[in-house]
């Protein structure tokens, strides 16, 4: 028996490629091809595509007197998704948050609403972020976000 998987992308990573059961692991949207021969020369040849979901969400709203996870100002995203950094600024261009070398759904590393150890003012915030999906693709993302309480 002849089994022989093929795809488009070379960004992935697969457990066996002639076996009949095997497991893919893409980082991007793909198309693959199956083509098994049995021992009288039958042939079966199957295609499938899969599509990789790289959506975020990003509140425009949190309060940080409320309970988790509406208390704080994070990223989210299906599957996790590396951040490069992720900064926050007032309404004058003064940074009050930075963090780098973060992930998407890891509330611990949101912003909390605090300024320098004190409650930021309540209003619009500017955010910006860089996501480097696992492609090696860079992302730059924005948007505003309000503290209210």
């Amino acid at each position: 028996t002849y089994i022989r998987w093929k795809f488009s992308t070379q960004n992935l990573s697969v457990t066996c490629l002639n076996c009949v059961k095997t497991a893919f692991y893409p980082i991007d949207n793909a198309d693959y091809s199956l083509k098994i021969v049995n021992e009288y020369g039958c042939v079966a040849i199957d295609d499938l595509s899969i599509k990789v979901d790289h959506e975020v969400y990003v509140a425009n709203v949190f309060s940080p007197s409320k309970q988790a996870p509406d208390n704080v100002f994070f990223i989210q995203s299906k599957n996790p998704i590396a951040i490069s950094y992720l900064k926050v600024f007032d309404r004058w261009g003064n940074a009050v948050f930075e963090r780098n070398n973060l992930f998407t759904n890891d509330i611990s590393t949101g912003w909390d609403g605090n300024f320098n150890n004190r409650k930021a003012a309540l209003g619009v915030y500017v955010w910006i972020a860089e996501l480097a999906h696992a492609n090696g693709v860079k992302e730059k993302i924005q948007g505003n976000v309000t503290l209210v309480d």
